[in-house]
């Protein structure tokens, strides 16, 4: 089983590019539509995104009120246990919210669950990118230059 967290501030294009991943994922059998697992983790009551996702035909799991990389890390494992013996997806694309640590969000679930391949991958709008490093310079170890 695989984990992949897309991780990135907000307005990035982490939805975007979880709908074209997951097509290209499943590829022109729409019978394979259960292969792939989106979990959404949304900071309030609501999202947005899930209707879309859901309407392109996948399964969409959401985690609401709070961040799976801190306040929420318990109900996260939970509700991934779920995900794999409900449904027994070859892969799991989590959309973590635009504030979230994905590193903190696969080193829950690596310490959780052993057996899981867990991938982040971050994504950046490019026209903001060396603002946004400025902003975040100080919590970065070796920023880039």
């Amino acid at each position: 089983m695989k984990i992949l967290i897309l991780g990135g501030f907000l307005g990035s294009g982490k939805t975007s590019i979880l709908m074209q991943l997951a097509k290209y994922i499943v590829g022109d059998d729409l019978h394979h539509l259960s292969k792939v697992v989106i979990v959404e983790n949304e900071i309030g009551e609501i999202s947005v995104d899930d209707k879309m996702i859901s309407s392109g035909g996948y399964e969409v799991a959401n985690i609401f009120s709070g961040c799976v990389c801190c306040t929420m890390s318990g109900e996260l494992i939970l509700g991934l246990h779920k995900i794999i013996n409900d449904l027994d997806p070859e892969i799991i694309i989590m959309e973590a919210t635009g504030v979230a640590y994905p590193h903190n969000i696969r080193e829950t679930i690596e310490n959780s669950m052993n057996d899981m391949e867990c991938t982040v991958t971050c994504v950046t709008d490019a026209k903001r990118w060396l603002r946004l490093l400025r902003a975040y310079s100080h919590r970065i170890e070796h920023p880039f230059s």
